[in-house]
């Protein structure tokens, strides 16, 4: 029975920090249904997904210029 209130003490005091937190950066976490009403982007995956086909377009540039045979 001791271990089972271990156990409970534990849940409890990292749920009081975890709510602490929250608390304490509640203005700068976003309210995604907010801004999903409003028609504003939730995620930067449209961003992420350009940004990582320039940089794989610009490798593969750089992988042709390798070692030619010379004739």
């Amino acid at each position: 029975m001791a271990r089972w209130t271990t156990a409970s003490a534990a849940f409890f005091a990292r749920r009081a920090e975890f709510h602490g937190y929250i608390d304490g950066n509640r203005a700068q976490i976003p309210n995604y249904g907010e801004r999903h009403r409003r028609g504003e982007p939730i995620s930067s995956a449209t961003a992420e997904s350009t940004v990582n086909q320039v940089i794989s377009r610009r490798m593969v540039k750089i992988t042709r210029k390798g070692w030619s045979v010379v004739r």
